[in-house]
């Protein structure tokens, strides 16, 4: 797998005037996602997407300590396995 760019990973709003509806998700070695957004009033959707692309690193790492530890009791390994799968870009979508 390639290596992704370190976390962590923050939002960053844009603040430049005509620009507030964009949304950075940024890390300290840079520009990890720029989101564009369409304008609308609510745009709490696009905000929670920005969030969750900057908690990927947190829960790769995360998921990959839940693989290591955990048994399969609860039947959730099959899950854990394809999110990995799919992060580490194995997966057959």
């Amino acid at each position: 797998m390639t290596e992704y760019t370190p976390g962590p990973w923050v939002v960053d709003p844009d603040d430049r005037p005509g620009m507030e509806y964009n949304i950075h998700v940024v890390s300290r070695c840079g520009l990890i996602c720029f989101m564009a957004h369409s304008g609308k009033a609510d745009n709490s959707e696009f905000e929670a997407n920005a969030h969750l692309i900057s908690a990927a690193p947190e829960m790769y790492k995360a998921l990959l300590e839940v693989r290591h530890h955990a048994n399969d009791e609860c039947g959730f390994m099959v899950n854990v396995t394809a999110a990995l799968a799919k992060a580490e870009g194995k997966d057959n979508d």
